[in-house]
């Protein structure tokens, strides 16, 4: 069985306490802070706790695999369709598109 550590378990320094003291913390950080995560929700939680006005953001190989993954639901694993729907969308989000 691998090592595993439950995110409870991780001795977190008070870093939340450090930021969000001061309303000059919360506009600073509001405007400035980023995470960038891997979408596992322990992961989001985590840095949500320690730096609550920050923006999170899902890494591009994460994007990627989600978009695969949604386009094998929609046309089927082996579909044609698949890869050009993958690029469609991920030009649009790496071009800041996405609503598009």
């Amino acid at each position: 069985m691998p090592f595993e550590i439950a995110a409870e378990e991780i001795e977190k320094p008070d870093l939340a306490a450090a930021f969000a003291d001061t309303p000059e913390m919360k506009s600073t950080f509001s405007n400035r802070a980023y995470v960038e995560i891997d979408g596992a929700i322990w992961i989001e939680n985590l840095t949500k706790e320690l730096l609550p006005y920050a923006t999170h953001i899902l890494d591009w190989y994460h994007v990627k695999e989600k978009l695969w993954k949604c386009a094998k639901e929609l046309f089927g694993e082996n579909s044609e369709r698949c890869p050009i729907w993958v690029k469609k969308f991920s030009d649009q989000i790496w071009n800041g598109k996405i609503d598009q």
